[in-house]
Protein backbone atom coordinates (compact mmCIF):
# COMPACT_ATOMS: atom_id res chain seq x y z
CA UNK A 1 0.00 0.00 0.00
CA UNK A 2 2.86 2.45 0.83
CA UNK A 3 4.72 1.69 -2.85
CA UNK A 4 1.67 2.22 -4.12
CA UNK A 5 0.87 5.67 -2.36
CA UNK A 6 4.22 6.88 -3.34
CA UNK A 7 4.17 5.78 -7.02
CA UNK A 8 1.04 7.70 -7.26
CA UNK A 9 2.45 10.53 -5.36
CA UNK A 10 5.60 10.59 -7.62
CA UNK A 11 3.54 10.38 -10.62
CA UNK A 12 1.79 13.14 -10.08
CA UNK A 13 4.83 15.48 -8.95
CA UNK A 14 6.29 14.13 -12.01
CA UNK A 15 3.20 14.87 -14.66
CA UNK A 16 2.86 18.27 -12.87
CA UNK A 17 6.64 18.79 -13.78
CA UNK A 18 6.89 21.58 -17.19
CA UNK A 19 9.18 20.17 -19.78
CA UNK A 20 11.38 23.29 -18.34
CA UNK A 21 11.65 21.69 -14.94
CA UNK A 22 9.46 23.67 -13.28
CA UNK A 23 6.18 23.45 -11.64
CA UNK A 24 2.75 25.76 -11.94
CA UNK A 25 0.54 26.70 -8.74
CA UNK A 26 -2.20 25.01 -10.64
CA UNK A 27 -2.04 22.91 -14.29
CA UNK A 28 -2.23 25.29 -17.38
CA UNK A 29 -0.47 27.59 -15.55
CA UNK A 30 3.23 29.19 -16.04
CA UNK A 31 5.94 27.55 -13.71
CA UNK A 32 6.28 29.51 -10.71
CA UNK A 33 10.12 30.07 -9.29
CA UNK A 34 8.23 29.56 -5.48
CA UNK A 35 6.75 26.24 -5.66
CA UNK A 36 9.68 25.08 -8.09
CA UNK A 37 11.80 26.01 -5.26
CA UNK A 38 9.52 24.83 -2.25
CA UNK A 39 9.29 21.76 -4.14
CA UNK A 40 12.92 20.80 -4.86
CA UNK A 41 13.60 22.20 -1.12
CA UNK A 42 10.99 19.56 -0.26
CA UNK A 43 13.18 16.90 -1.90
CA UNK A 44 16.52 17.94 -0.31
CA UNK A 45 14.65 18.23 3.39
CA UNK A 46 13.73 13.80 2.08
CA UNK A 47 17.56 13.25 1.21
CA UNK A 48 19.01 14.62 4.56
CA UNK A 49 16.68 12.86 6.45
CA UNK A 50 17.71 9.83 4.34
CA UNK A 51 13.69 8.88 3.25
CA UNK A 52 14.98 8.90 -0.29
CA UNK A 53 16.89 6.04 0.17
CA UNK A 54 14.11 3.89 1.32
CA UNK A 55 12.35 4.39 -1.78
CA UNK A 56 13.30 1.18 -4.38
CA UNK A 57 15.33 1.43 -7.24
CA UNK A 58 12.83 2.94 -9.66
CA UNK A 59 11.15 5.33 -7.65
CA UNK A 60 14.76 6.79 -6.66
CA UNK A 61 15.46 6.76 -10.17
CA UNK A 62 12.13 8.80 -10.68
CA UNK A 63 12.77 11.51 -8.01
CA UNK A 64 16.79 12.00 -9.68
CA UNK A 65 15.19 12.46 -13.05
CA UNK A 66 12.51 15.03 -11.10
CA UNK A 67 15.19 16.85 -9.12
CA UNK A 68 17.70 16.75 -11.98
CA UNK A 69 14.82 18.52 -13.81
CA UNK A 70 13.82 21.09 -11.29
CA UNK A 71 17.77 21.84 -10.85
CA UNK A 72 17.99 23.15 -14.23
CA UNK A 73 14.59 25.02 -14.49
CA UNK A 74 15.97 27.02 -10.99
CA UNK A 75 19.49 27.24 -12.34
CA UNK A 76 18.44 29.01 -15.66
CA UNK A 77 16.10 31.04 -13.63
CA UNK A 78 19.15 32.51 -11.78
CA UNK A 79 21.04 32.90 -14.87
CA UNK A 80 17.56 34.51 -16.65
CA UNK A 81 17.32 36.99 -13.91
CA UNK A 82 20.88 37.82 -13.77
CA UNK A 83 21.12 38.51 -17.92
CA UNK A 84 18.03 40.57 -17.36
CA UNK A 85 19.54 42.54 -14.92
CA UNK A 86 23.05 42.98 -16.73
CA UNK A 87 21.33 43.71 -20.07
CA UNK A 88 19.73 46.58 -18.30
CA UNK A 89 22.49 47.89 -16.73
CA UNK A 90 20.85 47.26 -13.20
CA UNK A 91 22.84 46.32 -9.84
CA UNK A 92 21.80 42.51 -9.47
CA UNK A 93 20.66 42.55 -5.40
CA UNK A 94 20.19 39.96 -3.22
CA UNK A 95 16.05 39.08 -3.31
CA UNK A 96 14.11 37.08 -1.51
CA UNK A 97 13.68 34.94 -4.43
CA UNK A 98 17.08 34.47 -5.26
CA UNK A 99 17.76 33.01 -1.77
CA UNK A 100 15.07 31.25 -1.98
CA UNK A 101 16.41 29.99 -5.18
CA UNK A 102 19.81 29.57 -3.41
CA UNK A 103 18.64 27.66 -0.88
CA UNK A 104 16.65 25.16 -3.13
CA UNK A 105 19.93 24.64 -4.91
CA UNK A 106 22.41 24.18 -2.18
CA UNK A 107 20.53 20.63 -1.05
CA UNK A 108 21.65 19.21 -4.25
CA UNK A 109 24.76 21.18 -5.77
CA UNK A 110 28.08 20.90 -4.48
CA UNK A 111 30.33 22.97 -6.81
CA UNK A 112 30.15 27.02 -7.05
CA UNK A 113 28.04 27.67 -9.98
CA UNK A 114 26.36 30.43 -8.21
CA UNK A 115 29.78 32.31 -6.91
CA UNK A 116 29.21 36.06 -7.89
CA UNK A 117 25.80 34.96 -5.65
CA UNK A 118 27.31 33.33 -2.90
CA UNK A 119 29.99 36.44 -2.48
CA UNK A 120 27.39 38.87 -2.04
CA UNK A 121 25.58 36.66 0.82
CA UNK A 122 28.77 36.50 2.53
CA UNK A 123 28.99 40.66 2.33
CA UNK A 124 25.47 41.49 2.71
CA UNK A 125 24.00 38.70 5.16
CA UNK A 126 23.42 41.68 8.30
CA UNK A 127 21.02 43.41 5.93
CA UNK A 128 18.85 40.10 5.93
CA UNK A 129 15.45 39.25 7.95
CA UNK A 130 16.57 36.46 10.47
CA UNK A 131 14.96 34.18 8.11
CA UNK A 132 16.90 34.82 5.22
CA UNK A 133 19.97 35.05 7.65
CA UNK A 134 19.36 31.50 8.51
CA UNK A 135 18.79 30.50 4.96
CA UNK A 136 21.89 32.32 4.26
CA UNK A 137 24.04 30.94 7.10
CA UNK A 138 22.49 27.15 5.29
CA UNK A 139 23.71 28.32 2.26
CA UNK A 140 26.99 29.38 3.08
CA UNK A 141 27.51 26.01 4.86
CA UNK A 142 26.84 23.94 2.25
CA UNK A 143 29.00 25.95 -0.20
CA UNK A 144 31.79 24.98 1.85
CA UNK A 145 31.65 29.08 3.51
CA UNK A 146 32.33 27.79 7.11
CA UNK A 147 33.70 31.23 8.53
CA UNK A 148 30.44 33.48 7.66
CA UNK A 149 28.31 30.47 7.95
CA UNK A 150 29.50 30.53 11.53
CA UNK A 151 29.52 34.35 12.08
CA UNK A 152 26.08 33.85 10.75
CA UNK A 153 25.29 31.72 13.37
CA UNK A 154 27.01 33.89 16.32
CA UNK A 155 24.90 36.79 15.30
CA UNK A 156 21.22 34.48 15.14
CA UNK A 157 22.81 32.70 18.96
CA UNK A 158 22.92 36.51 20.31
CA UNK A 159 19.81 37.59 19.24
CA UNK A 160 17.68 34.21 20.48
CA UNK A 161 15.71 36.06 22.81
CA UNK A 162 14.23 38.42 20.23
CA UNK A 163 14.01 35.74 17.40
CA UNK A 164 11.83 33.38 19.76
CA UNK A 165 9.78 36.67 20.87
CA UNK A 166 9.05 38.44 17.52
CA UNK A 167 8.84 36.15 14.62
CA UNK A 168 6.98 33.72 13.03
CA UNK A 169 7.05 29.71 13.55
CA UNK A 170 8.77 29.85 10.25
CA UNK A 171 11.70 31.89 10.88
CA UNK A 172 12.22 29.98 13.96
CA UNK A 173 12.27 26.54 12.30
CA UNK A 174 14.23 27.95 9.96
CA UNK A 175 16.74 29.34 12.57
CA UNK A 176 16.43 25.56 14.21
CA UNK A 177 17.16 24.41 11.00
CA UNK A 178 20.57 25.99 10.46
CA UNK A 179 21.73 25.39 14.22
CA UNK A 180 20.65 21.19 13.98
CA UNK A 181 23.00 21.50 10.75
CA UNK A 182 25.54 24.07 11.22
CA UNK A 183 25.87 23.96 15.02
CA UNK A 184 24.39 20.65 16.39
CA UNK A 185 26.19 21.08 19.81
CA UNK A 186 25.17 24.37 20.39
CA UNK A 187 22.30 24.62 23.02
CA UNK A 188 20.18 27.26 21.53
Amino acid sequence: ALKYKTDETLKIIKERQSVNGGWSWFPNMPESSFITQYILSGFGKLYKMNVIETLNAEQQSLVREIINNAIAFTSNEIVDDYNYYKNENLNYELSLNLINELYSLSFFTEEDDEGIFIEKLEKNWQDLSFSLQAKSALILHREGRDETAQLIMKSLQERMSQIKNTTDVTTQTLVMEAFREISPNKQI
